[in-house]
């Protein structure tokens, strides 16, 4: 299984966000800049975030990205879905119904026991990325971070953010 880099960059902004005084946003191009990623491609997937509301953008030259919901509220699966989209990790193709002793269509009514366990693995693998939230991730980035990292974050943000126009 291949997770885009879409989504790790997506996940990242978000965590971003989360971190935004009430009333501000962060411009795309301030949230490629601090990792260090292509702002086209940055806007992009921010533009995917707002299409599943999970950000809301204001526009204009003060304008930026905000979450659209409380960082609690915005899991891991909500955030890959957003950017990868809601298709299937794997795909049968019902091979098991080609060659010299292919099964009938008639007797392949269920998926065949490769794609069974596959469809499994992805409802387990989509159950644990709903049950974390951005909240969380923040919660676990901030125990092992050194207190004056987590300050310069803070202040680097609030520098960057603008306030939302009334």
């Amino acid at each position: 299984m291949r997770i885009g880099k879409g989504v790790e960059w997506a996940m990242h902004a978000c965590t971003m966000m989360a971190l935004l005084p009430v009333g501000k946003v962060l411009k795309a191009d301030a949230i490629a800049r601090y990792y260090d990623l292509p702002p086209k491609y940055m806007a992009k997937h921010l533009q995917a975030l707002k299409r599943a509301g999970l950000a809301i953008s204001t526009p204009g030259p003060r304008g930026g990205y905000r979450l659209a919901k409380r960082p609690a509220d915005i899991s891991l699966w909500s955030i890959a879905e957003a950017i990868d989209g809601a298709i299937p990790l794997f795909k049968c193709e019902e091979i098991r119904q080609n060659g010299p002793c292919a099964h009938p269509r008639d007797i392949c009514k269920t998926a065949c026991p490769i794609a069974q366990v596959f469809l499994e693995a992805e409802g387990r693998y989509r159950k644990n990325l709903e049950a974390v939230s951005i909240m969380d991730i923040n919660s676990r980035a901030a125990k092992n971070m050194p207190e004056q990292h987590a300050i310069s974050i803070l202040q680097w943000i609030n520098a960057e953010a603008t306030a939302v126009r009334a």
